[in-house]
């Protein structure tokens, strides 16, 4: 049982409670706060995964995305794919630390409720847009390293070239799935307790408005 709820249970059981509403909305902003600084932080440990990536991505080709002897040289797709996954958590990191910023001990219970909201709603914005990026990349990278991989066109020229393209689109589709699947779970690993908290804190801070 955390702090928050030692305190609840004092308050209700007390006839004259020595614990008020004003210590418990004290530690709902601490908590709430905490939890927002958080995900601050770890935006920007993935920041720093992200220019790590990229500047890896500078200095090495990729000759996964150099096909058929070099006369398709895509080793340019991975730093761009970085570059804009960079500028994506830049954008919300900046976001993140704003919604910090603005949880101040001294608001009314309903303004850290809605300042609750934006923080919860700006997370969820942030793990939507990397997942639709993530997946674009994925999808677009697979396209281009199998477009002209052996297999495909062995069987683009053995088969009605629809059906070749409809067979490559459905395996790009499964393991984009199956990646941007493993994405999400990740990221409801790593900002799912943090999102359930502040939803926690929201309910008791209305609660205390009752």
């Amino acid at each position: 049982m955390d702090e928050l709820e030692l305190l609840k249970k004092d308050w209700n059981l007390r006839k004259d409670p020595q614990v008020s509403k004003d210590d418990i909305y004290k530690m709902l902003y601490k908590k709430s706060s905490s939890k927002v600084k958080w995900i601050f932080y770890i935006s920007v440990i993935e920041l720093l995964i992200g220019i790590i990536s990229t500047i890896w991505s500078f200095s090495h080709s990729n000759e996964n995305f150099i096909l058929n002897d070099g006369q398709h040289d895509y080793s340019w797709l991975p730093v761009v794919f970085e570059t804009v996954a960079c500028l994506i958590i830049i954008y919300y990191a900046v976001k993140f630390y704003k919604n910090y910023k603005k949880i101040s001990v001294d608001d009314d219970a309903k303004t850290l409720m809605k300042n609750i909201i934006v923080a919860r709603r700006t997370v969820k914005n942030y793990i939507t847009v990397s997942l639709v990026a993530g997946g674009l990349f994925v999808m677009t990278g697979l396209f281009l390293a199998t477009s002209v991989s052996p297999i495909f066109l062995d069987l683009y020229e053995k088969n009605n070239h629809l059906v070749a393209y409809l067979i490559l689109i459905a395996i790009i589709l499964v393991i984009t799935i199956f990646i941007i699947g493993v994405i999400w779970l990740l990221y409801q690993l790593v900002y799912g307790l943090l999102l359930r908290t502040l939803h926690k804190n929201y309910k008791e801070l209305k609660k205390l408005e009752v």
